[in-house]
């Protein structure tokens, strides 16, 4: 499986497509949806679904938005170390770009918790490696090979994985920003 990355296909329409056909019947849970643009896109897609965001300024935009778009979507406060959902609730769990400021000890195996066996997850981490402080956390808790390990142990297989380097020009001096992105499946 080889994904293509996209500027201007956003990742949750990436997953959806490559991982269920473009049609995903079943719970679908964004972590860390901010406003919730993003996951209403697809909101038509899933039978149901669910943001969390730490955030209650974005979970209140989220919900307003869905509001307004007649989208029964559901979204709940919280830290993805400490999801608000019984186990096994979920056919997806999404999150891009987010996971990275907590303790991914606790919170990868509380996504394979909430998530069915055989479900699917799609991650993407990411860092700027001129930061110190990126170049830290990823020397503390980004080591590719344990990040992998524990993925493993939480109960996954990884069905795919890429790294991705950009460089962001609009930046002075520029940022060289480095990603990597696991599709995921719960093991039965």
């Amino acid at each position: 499986m080889k994904l293509e990355w996209s500027k201007t296909k956003p990742h949750l329409h990436l997953f959806i497509d490559h991982v269920f056909g473009g049609e995903l019947k079943g719970n679908l849970l964004h972590i860390g949806c901010g406003n919730g643009s993003e996951l209403l896109m697809v909101a038509r897609e899933a039978t149901s679904i669910y943001g969390v965001d730490d955030s209650s300024e974005a979970i209140s935009q989220a919900k307003r938005k869905a509001e307004l778009a007649g989208v029964p979507a559901k979204f709940y406060v919280a830290k993805p170390e400490k999801l608000p959902f019984k186990d096994e609730t979920f056919d997806g769990v999404y999150s891009c770009y987010y996971l990275e400021d907590f303790n991914l000890k606790k919170v990868i195996p509380e996504i394979a918790r909430v998530l069915k066996k055989g479900g699917y997850a799609y991650l993407v981490l990411g860092w700027r490696v001129e930061d110190p402080k990126s170049r830290d956390l990823l020397e503390e808790r980004f080591s590719l090979s344990s990040l992998e390990r524990l993925i493993k142990r939480s109960g996954f297989e990884i069905l795919y994985e890429d790294t991705h380097e950009t460089l962001i020009k609009r930046k002075r001096p520029p940022l060289k920003h480095t990603s990597v992105r696991f599709i995921l499946r719960r093991r039965k």
